[in-house]
């Protein structure tokens, strides 16, 4: 994989002696030209490889997303199954299961999947059995109509709604797949949907309801 040439790439070139096989040479032939010309010349190579490197690093760090699914490619996952009887022989059980972000590819290969999406099948998966309520925790107090003030829930909001309030660049960025999330789950059999901070968990009077 390209995400683990690079990286060995940069351990040949400095730890294995790549760039001493080349530069030690071209040093000695300046050395006998006199110090001063030798000294002139490691300046001028360790000049040149301080700025690759540091436009490199800039480089990379203003285009990361890009350069991330470039060089390792395959490594994000979406869900095409989930093993519900394995879940429900937990449950039975009186097991709680504590599921991460990860999926696999059937080969071996694990793959970083968006735990609102993995939340989402799940509740899809376990509506077949149970009345399923889901809950999103995460930083906000729900869906905010300010997002500076964390007051300002909606206490509910419809498909409706929600695709007024995207047009209106109310809700943006992460909330709006994690929101797309929680309309497919209640259009797939899932009873009841809330989205708050982690107080939802044992209340949910101060958060957004989600209705289709």
């Amino acid at each position: 994989f390209v995400a683990f040439r690079i990286p060995n790439t940069f351990r040949r070139l400095f730890s294995e002696g790549t760039f001493n096989s080349a530069f030690v040479p071209s040093y000695a032939s300046e050395m006998i030209k006199g110090k001063k010309k030798s000294n002139l010349f490691a300046n001028d190579v360790f000049n040149l490889l301080f700025l690759s490197l540091l436009s490199l690093i800039l480089i990379i760090q203003l285009f990361m997303p890009a350069f991330v699914t470039l060089i390792a490619p395959g490594f994000v996952g979406d869900i095409e199954k989930v093993n519900d009887g394995f879940l429900l022989n937990l449950l039975n059980s009186n097991l709680t299961p504590a599921i991460c972000s990860l999926t696999h590819d059937n080969k071996g290969q694990l793959l970083n999947t968006n735990a609102d999406t993995i939340a989402s099948e799940l509740g899809i998966a376990m509506a077949k059995y149970f009345n399923v309520k889901l809950k999103y925790c995460f930083d906000k107090s729900g869906v905010l109509m300010d997002q500076n003030t964390n007051s300002s829930i909606k206490k509910n909001i419809t498909k409706k709604e929600f695709k007024n309030l995207v047009e209106e660049e109310i809700i943006s960025d992460g909330m709006i797949p994690k929101l797309e999330n929680c309309f497919n789950a209640l259009e797939n059999g899932v009873n009841n949907i809330y989205i708050g901070d982690m107080d939802i968990i044992n209340s949910i009077d101060n958060c957004t309801k989600i209705t289709l």
